[in-house]
């Protein structure tokens, strides 16, 4: 499962590419692409943008989530230029900063959240970004 912000067609872009790499990796190996290797390929697609003048650097941060058959579940980050990183929680977009240290905040003594608790942290960051003004009071 993968999460693209910011500009729609680089995303569509970047997804049915990802997709095709994906297929192209299965038939080849015999089994799915894992997670670090397809977001290994995204910054690698990304990063190629930055270096000549005469292309446009892709607008999308991905946020690309899969469980591993060796690791487990894995969430990873990759930014338009090409830097990523792996991420027990994470948040793109419009009050980036303030969601992310909320949830540091909630994940500081408990790491490892149950279904229903990963759920309720995410439906709260999710209204409390898109409705700061209702979450304030």
């Amino acid at each position: 499962m993968a999460s693209l912000l910011w500009l729609p067609a680089d995303a569509r872009s970047l997804v049915q590419k990802g997709r095709n790499e994906a297929a192209v990796f299965r038939f080849k190996w015999g089994y799915e692409m894992p997670v670090d290797v397809l977001t290994k390929w995204v910054a690698d697609k990304a990063q190629i943008y930055t270096q000549h003048a005469y292309m446009r650097p892709l607008g999308v941060a991905a946020m690309i989530l899969g469980i591993d058959e060796e690791k487990g579940p894995q969430l990873f980050k990759c930014d338009p230029a090409g830097h990523f990183f792996g991420h027990k929680a994470t948040s793109a977009g419009l009050k980036e900063q303030e969601a992310i240290n909320f949830l540091e905040k909630k994940m500081k003594n408990d790491v490892a959240f149950s279904y229903e608790e990963t759920v309720q942290v995410s439906i709260y960051v999710k209204i409390h970004r898109t409705l700061p003004h209702f979450c304030d009071h």
